[in-house]
């Protein structure tokens, strides 16, 4: 029974027209998969088939370096490498080799290991405090564990001494003072000094929950209190557990509800019903899913096709393919139009719209793009996402959550060029994440094109009309020359602002970097084709939900590496007319 579940950088002077929108994010933060388990403050990653975990900054807590490794317990993580376990402790590093032919986590102070195919126990230092010398045994569990001795099973202390002999056939570990054992092919159950109260009568015992557990004897199900006394004789076809007062009962295929005196409240009438949670059961008749109240009084008067668990008062439903969310009145909330969707979690809820996964708010408006192939639930403000085979993670606003650990090749070759600088503390991974600007992607395209000094030294007075939300001096003076020439392909909006500090869309950046190829906004491309010219010559959108200096550099180096609609390679262009030094070019690895 031993199972462990398993563009664009300005200088120095810019700094002030940055709008960090993204907290953390990542570039090299991919990771090949990702879990958030249960209950676990870290977050377990892979790379290359190997396992580790994160924390919630992000930050590495165990490398990915471990074949498996689980949940940290009493700061102690068991992993395996190769075949063998060991433990981890709270710093990551190991503190119990991996000498051990089988392991479970800490419990109790103590972990049971396994070598030679025998059991024993150590303490959190490695130490062997009970001997290896049992031929099977469980983790301790309420003070006491299960070992096996002769193929009989009985329960030992911490001491390793005997506090129920080794008698049974069957024994499982404790759980709120009580546990089952067995004889032959019938269950009881006995107390922590051995007690029996409940002798071996029963076909089978289920868990506790609400001081009750099921029973079956010869295929007819009942229940139990913790004394052992039969409270419901087993006369139902099915039964699985008590809760909010009332238990799950079947009977010819139809499922209904009782009370612990056996009464029928809800007669069996469904053809499935799950448990009651917070007064609200969901079951489906006629092949239609609803759900009902306590009384079993219908909620909802649309029967649908499937209906989800109540998260945050709110259930998917699916209705003819399409999926929804009511709340727990019975009110359409939204309308079913998703191809999938998820339950709600911190109020947003992962759907998918043409095939790619984002997320609504309760009102069901998107708030996150769907340009995922997987969202997962939020939890504690991170989501994880998939993209093209890799792992990463989101916060609420769509923005990645963990800074990178090293920038792209991409930023490094845009350094390379001189064409992005960074911050004033060059071109880190913080760097590399914060969102784009108009003025970045203006500067970007001036030195693109050799005019950044020109700009930088314009004198003409005409400007944008939001030309004082510019603090930068010479940021207001290339906002002139800008608006100087419109062939730039910055034109400003109706109103005759720039908007120097809003973010740069992608779109904004594939559109003037078209027309730096050399094609004409209404000739070759309209506004609203801009993309879908853009992947006719080989510029493939990311469509990712913000525009970051790494998107920047990586949308740059794409269209450095295609050619102008003259036919000259772009870069090949820039280091012709002087605009990049072809030693930088070759250095970047974009010419040869």
């Amino acid at each position: 029974m031993k199972k462990i579940l398993n563009l664009i950088i300005c200088l120095t002077l810019v700094l002030t027209i940055f709008q960090p929108s993204l907290a953390f994010a990542t570039d090299t933060q991919w990771w090949d998969d990702a879990y958030i388990e249960n209950g676990n403050p870290l977050i377990k990653v892979s790379k290359d088939g190997l396992w580790g975990y994160i924390d919630q900054s992000g930050k590495v807590v165990v490398n990915t370096y471990w074949n498996n490794v689980w949940p940290y317990s009493e700061n102690r993580a068991l992993f395996t490498k190769y075949t063998m376990y060991g433990f981890l402790n709270e710093y990551g590093k190991i503190i119990i080799a991996p000498d051990w032919g089988y392991a479970e986590s800490f419990s109790d102070g103590l972990a049971l290991v396994m070598l030679n195919n025998k059991y024993g126990f150590i303490d959190n230092s490695g130490k062997v405090v009970i001997e290896l010398k049992y031929d099977d045994a469980e983790s301790f569990s309420d003070g006491l564990a299960v070992v096996t001795v002769n193929n009989k099973k009985g329960y030992i202390d911490k001491t390793g001494n005997f506090v129920i002999q080794p008698i049974y056939e069957h024994a499982e570990s404790f759980s709120n003072g009580l546990a089952r054992i067995g004889q032959g092919n019938l269950v009881g159950l006995i107390d922590k000094t051995g007690k029996t109260i409940s002798i071996p009568v029963w076909d089978d015992i289920g868990t506790f929950y609400e001081g009750y557990a099921s029973v079956e004897k010869s295929g007819k199900f009942g229940f139990i209190d913790k004394t052992g006394k039969t409270i419901i004789e087993p006369i139902w076809d099915d039964a699985v557990s008590f809760s909010q007062g009332l238990a799950l009962v079947c009977k010819n295929n139809l499922w209904g509800f009782v009370n612990n005196l056996g009464k029928e409240i809800i007669k069996p009438q469904f053809e499935y019903a799950s448990l009651f949670i917070n007064d609200i059961a969901i079951v489906r008749k006629d092949g239609k899913y609803g759900f009902i109240n306590k009384t079993g009084t219908s909620l909802s008067s649309t029967m649908w096709d499937s209906l989800y668990s109540f998260s945050e008062g709110l259930a998917a439903v699916e209705l003819n393919g399409k999926y929804g969310y009511v709340d727990i009145y019975g009110n359409t909330m939204c309308q079913p139009k998703y191809e999938n969707a998820n339950s709600f979690s911190e109020g947003l809820a992962a759907v998918k719209i043409d095939g790619k996964w984002g997320y609504i708010n309760k009102s069901g408006n998107i708030v996150i793009k769907p340009v995922w192939d997987f969202a997962g639930k939020f939890n504690n403000g991170v989501a994880i996402i998939k993209k093209d085979n890799k792992y990463s993670f989101i916060d609420a606003k769509g923005n990645f959550s963990f800074l990178p650990l090293v920038i792209s090749n991409e930023l490094k070759a845009m350094g390379t060029l001189g064409l992005m600088i960074g911050d004033g503390y060059g071109l880190t991974p913080r760097y590399s994440i914060k969102t784009s600007t108009r003025m970045q992607g203006a500067i970007m395209v001036l030195r693109l094109k050799n005019l950044e000094n020109n700009a930088s030294t314009f004198t003409g007075t005409s400007n944008f009309n939001d030309v004082n939300l510019q603090t930068w001096e010479v940021g207001k003076t290339i906002m002139a020359y800008l608006k100087q020439n419109k062939n730039i392909g910055f034109i400003g909006d109706e109103l005759g602002n720039f908007n120097p500090n809003q973010m740069m869309t992608e779109k904004q950046y594939i559109k003037v970097m078209l027309e730096n190829l050399g094609y004409i906004n209404n000739v070759d491309f309209t506004w609203n084709s801009v993309e879908e010219f853009a992947k006719s010559i080989g510029i493939i959108p990311s469509n990712n939900s913000t525009f970051t200096n790494d998107d920047l550099a990586k949308t740059t180096i794409k269209f450095l590496n295609t050619n102008t609609k003259t036919g000259e390679k772009l870069i090949d262009q820039l280091v012709r007319t002087g605009a990049v030094s072809k030693e930088k070019a070759v250095k970047a690895g974009l010419v040869q």
